[in-house]
C-alpha cells in the first residue's frame, strides 16, 4: 500500500487491518488508476461469494486457531478461498521456502500466474529472493530489479518485502517509490514495533503474533539474544515448534496467560522459564534478567482474551509497562 501510494495512486489499505473495506462500498470512484490493498483473514474467507483478486498473496502458512477449526486442514481451506476465483489475467505470489510446502500445495490447481518469494534462489524459478544484502526480483516479462532491504528487523520481514515488492510492481508501483519506501518504512504497531531502549536493553512489541508461526518468524536471525515474553489464550495449536528458535536465540522465557502450562511443558528446560502474573509483572521480570546489548520482545504465540481486549490492548500495556521503567531508570 504504501509503495503504490508514494506511485501517485489513489489507494485504500484495510480490511482485518485497519479500516473494514465494508465502511468504503458504495463510494465513488474517482480514480482511474485506484486500488485496493486488502488484508483477508480466514474468519473472513470462509463467507466470501464473489471475491477475485487480481493479485492474491500467502505469506506462510503454520497452525492457528484450531479452536475455531476441526482440523488443520478446514483452517488451509479457508486460506486457500482467496484463489477461488482468480484466472488466467491474475497473478498468485506465494512463499516458495521449502518449509512452506504447504503453501505452493494450496496454488497448485489455479490457472492464475504463480510467483514464489524465499530467501534464496535454490530453484533458479524464484521470482523474488535476496542477492546478498540486497532484494532482487524477476518480473513475469523477464525484467531482473535489485532493490536494498527494509529496515525492518527479522528475517519474516525480508520475506515480506519481496512478496510486497512483486506486488506492488506487478500494480503499477514506480521502482523509485518501492526503493524509498523500503529505506523509510518503519513498521506498524504490535508488529516486531520498537518500543525503546531501557538501562541498555532493547524493548520490542510484537503482540500481533498470535500463532507460533508468528513468533518462530519474528525471532529466527534477530540480531540481538532475546528474552521472551509470551503466553495468553490457547488457540489449540501445537508450540513445539517454538523449541529450536527459543534454544537459538533466546536466553529466557517469561510466560502470563492462561497457556503458560502448555508453553512450558513444551519448552522444557530448554532455556529457563519464569512465570509472571499481569503484563507489567512480566517486564519487570524481563528487565531483572536480560542483560545490556540484549532484547526484551513481547511475542505471544497465542490470542490475548484471557487478560486482554485485543492484541492492540495487549500491547499497550505493554508499551505503558516499558514507559514506567524508562521513567524510574531516568
Amino acid at each position: 500500500g504504501e509503495m503504490l501510494q508514494a506511485s501517485g495512486k489513489s489507494v485504500f489499505i484495510g480490511g482485518t487491518l485497519g479500516q473494514p473495506l465494508a465502511e468504503v462500498v458504495g463510494q465513488p470512484k474517482t480514480e482511474a488508476d485506484g486500488c485496493i490493498v486488502l488484508e483477508l483473514s480466514s474468519f473472513q474467507l470462509e463467507t466470501v461469494a464473489c471475491l477475485r483478486a487480481h493479485i492474491a498473496m500467502l505469506l506462510n502458512l503454520s497452525e492457528d486457531h484450531l479452536d475455531r477449526y476441526d482440523s488443520y486442514d478446514d483452517y488451509l481451506a479457508a486460506k486457500g478461498r482467496i484463489f477461488e476465483r482468480q484466472n488466467e489475467a491474475d497473478y498468485t505470489v506465494v512463499n516458495g521456502a521449502s518449509s512452506q510446502s504447504a503453501c505452493r500445495e494450496l496454488v497448485a490447481g489455479s490457472c492464475a500466474t504463480q510467483l514464489h518469494f524465499a530467501l534464496q534462489n535454490d530453484d533458479g524459478q524464484t521470482a523474488a529472493y535476496c542477492k546478498g544484502e540486497q532484494l532482487q526480483i524477476k518480473l513475469p516479462e523477464g525484467r531482473v530489479e535489485t532493490y536494498p532491504p527494509p529496515r525492518l528487523a527479522g528475517r519474516h520481514n525480508v520475506e515480506n518485502a519481496l512478496a510486497a515488492l512483486l506486488a506492488a510492481r506487478l500494480m503499477g508501483a514506480t521502482q523509485e517509490a518501492c526503493r524509498e519506501t523500503l529505506l523509510n518504512f518503519s513498521g506498524l504497531n504490535h508488529r516486531m514495533e520498537w518500543v525503546g531502549e531501557v538501562d541498555g536493553v532493547e524493548y520490542y512489541n510484537d503482540s500481533k503474533a498470535t500463532n507460533v508461526g508468528s513468533v518462530v518468524g519474528s525471532l529466527s536471525g534477530f540480531p540481538r539474544k532475546v528474552v521472551l515474553i509470551a503466553g495468553g489464550k490457547d488457540k489449540g495449536g501445537d508450540y513445539a515448534p517454538l523449541l529450536p528458535v527459543v534454544e537459538e536465540n533466546c536466553v529466557a522465557v517469561v510466560l502470563i496467560g492462561a497457556a503458560t502450562d502448555l508453553i512450558a511443558n513444551a519448552l522444557g528446560d530448554v532455556v529457563p522459564i519464569h512465570r509472571a502474573t499481569s503484563m507489567a509483572h512480566a517486564v519487570e521480570i524481563s528487565a531483572e534478567i536480560s542483560r545490556i546489548g540484549e532484547a526484551v520482545v513481547l511475542s505471544p504465540a497465542c490470542s490475548s482474551f484471557d487478560m486482554f481486549n485485543n492484541f492492540a490492548h495487549r500491547g499497550d500495556v505493554f508499551r505503558a509497562a516499558v514507559e514506567s521503567r524508562r521513567t524510574l531508570a531516568e
